[in-house]
């Protein structure tokens, strides 16, 4: 399960900060249309790329 909620959106609606949390799990996510950072406050995470599937 996972939630998100988006507290700032620039006025160009260029930018967004966003707040998103999970359940353990998996999921499949296609970010290639946008730049993200991310910064992990607890738990683990897997990343892994599709263009690049041995790359962790």
């Amino acid at each position: 399960m996972a939630s998100s909620r988006v507290p700032f959106k620039s006025l160009d609606e260029r930018v967004e900060i966003g707040i998103w949390e999970c359940t353990p799990g998996r999921f499949t996510a296609d970010r290639s249309a946008a730049f993200e950072f991310c910064h992990f406050i607890s738990g683990k995470i897997r990343m892994q790329s599709h263009y690049h599937p041995d790359a962790r």
